[in-house]
C-alpha cells in the first residue's frame, strides 16, 4: 500500500471507534509511515546478483575505484600486490624501515607536539588551532595505488585506419596515494592548505577544468612556427623536488601578504611546518613501515596547493624556445619541440618522462 492510499484507509477504519482512541490510532499510523521506507526496485537479475556477492566475498580479486574516468576496476590481487611491491622499491623514493620496533608515527606525532606547544606558548598560535592541530593517538599514513586504466593504449591510431587492441598489457600502471587520514600531520596538512591557497588562486599556469581549458583553447591561435604538444609526467607527485617546493613557498610568502589574515603564524614559521610535514612522510604497506625521501606525497591535503608547476614557472618564462602558454595537466604551445624537451630536462630529469 502507498503512503497516499493509507490515511483514506486508516480514516475509513477508525470512523467506528471514540475520538480518543482514533486520534490514537492516527499518531501511531504518522509514525509508522515517516518510518517506512519503499523497497529498492532490484534491476538486476538472479544471477547477476549472485555474480557480485562472489566477486565481493572472492579473497582472490581486488575490487577498486580506477584513477580516472569514474570506473572501476577488477585486479588479481597478487597482481596489485606485486606492483605495489615494485614501486616502493624504487629507493630514490622510498625508504623502507627495516626495524619493524621503529614506529615513526609516535616519534613525529611527539615531535609536533612540542613544535605547536612552542607556537602556542609564544602567542603565535591559538589555543583553539592548537587543540585541533595537537595530534593525538595517531595511524600511520595508508599507502595503496589506484589503477590508471586510461594510461593503457588499447587503439592503435594510423593514417587510415584504427587497430582495436585484443590482448592489452596485463600489469596496469598504479598512482601511488599515500593517505594522510588520520595521520599525525594530517590536520595541521588541512591548516598550511586554507593557509596558502590564497598564494595559488591566479597562477596564471593553470586551468579549473576542462570546459575552462576548451574555452581558453577557442582563442588561440597557433602560428606556423609554433606547434600544439602535451606533457606527461608518469609519477608527478612523487617528482617534486621538496627543496623546490620549499623555495616557491617561500618567494610566495614574501611576495603576497594576503595569507596573513588567515593565520597568527610568521612566513618562516608557516616554511618550518610545512618542511615538517614534508619531510615525515611516513605510511605503513602490509605491516611494513616506509619513508617517502623523495617529491611530494598524493593523499595530503597540501597536494591541493599544486606547488608542481609554480616550482617551475621563473625558469619555464626564462626558457628558450619560449612557453606561449603552459597549463597544467593538460596542453602547452611551443615551438622547437625538441630543444624545448632538453630544456626541461635541464630543470629536473625526473619530471620529464
Amino acid at each position: 500500500m502507498v503512503k497516499e492510499n493509507a490515511i483514506p484507509a486508516v480514516e475509513q477504519g477508525v470512523r467506528n471507534l471514540t475520538e480518543e482512541e482514533q486520534n490514537e490510532v492516527r499518531q501511531k499510523v504518522t509514525g509508522a509511515l515517516k518510518q517506512a521506507k519503499a523497497p529498492r526496485k532490484q534491476n538486476l537479475s538472479s544471477s547477476q546478483t549472485k555474480a557480485l556477492k562472489g566477486l565481493r566475498t572472492d579473497d582472490n580479486i581486488l575490487i577498486i575505484k580506477a584513477d580516472k574516468g569514474n570506473s572501476t576496476v577488477v585486479m588479481d590481487r597478487s597482481d596489485y600486490i606485486t606492483t605495489v611491491k615494485e614501486m616502493l622499491q624504487d629507493s630514490k623514493v622510498y625508504k623502507k624501515i627495516t626495524d619493524k620496533r621503529r614506529n615513526p608515527t609516535t616519534r613525529t606525532e611527539n615531535d609536533l607536539q612540542k613544535m605547536l606547544k612552542t607556537l602556542c606558548d609564544s602567542g603565535h598560535l591559538s589555543e583553539s588551532d592548537y587543540w585541533k592541530l595537537r595530534p593525538f593517538d595517531s595511524t600511520a599514513a595508508a599507502f595503496y595505488g589506484l589503477p590508471k586504466v586510461h594510461k593503457i593504449p588499447l587503439k592503435e591510431e594510423h593514417d587510415h585506419f584504427t587497430i582495436e587492441k585484443k590482448n592489452p598489457p596485463t600489469q596496469i600502471p598504479l598512482r601511488p596515494i599515500n593517505s594522510s587520514i588520520g595521520s599525525p600531520t594530517y590536520q595541521l596538512s588541512k591548516h598550511l592548505a586554507g593557509i596558502l591557497q590564497s598564494l595559488y588562486e591566479e597562477n596564471g599556469y593553470s586551468v579549473k577544468n576542462a570546459q575552462a581549458f576548451s574555452e581558453f583553447v577557442c582563442t588561440q591561435r597557433v602560428e606556423k612556427d609554433e606547434m600544439v604538444v602535451s606533457f606527461d609526467v608518469i609519477s608527478l607527485f612523487t617528482s617534486i623536488p621538496v627543496k623546490m617546493a620549499v623555495d616557491v613557498v617561500k618567494r610566495r610568502l614574501s611576495e603576497s601578504h594576503k595569507w596573513k589574515g588567515c593565520t597568527l603564524l610568521t612566513a618562516k614559521q608557516v616554511v618550518n611546518l610545512l618542511v615538517f610535514v614534508l619531510n615525515n612522510s611516513f605510511f605503513k604497506f602490509q605491516g611494513n613501515f616506509f619513508h617517502q625521501i623523495s617529491g611530494c606525497a598524493m593523499g595530503s591535503p597540501i597536494e591541493s596547493l599544486n606547488p608542481k608547476t609554480e616550482s617551475l614557472n621563473p625558469k619555464i618564462e626564462s626558457l628558450n624556445p619560449r612557453l606561449n602558454h603552459s597549463i597544467h595537466k593538460i596542453e602547452s604551445l611551443s615551438p622547437k619541440i625538441e630543444l624545448l624537451n632538453l630544456k626541461i630536462e635541464s630543470l629536473n630529469p625526473r619530471l620529464n618522462h
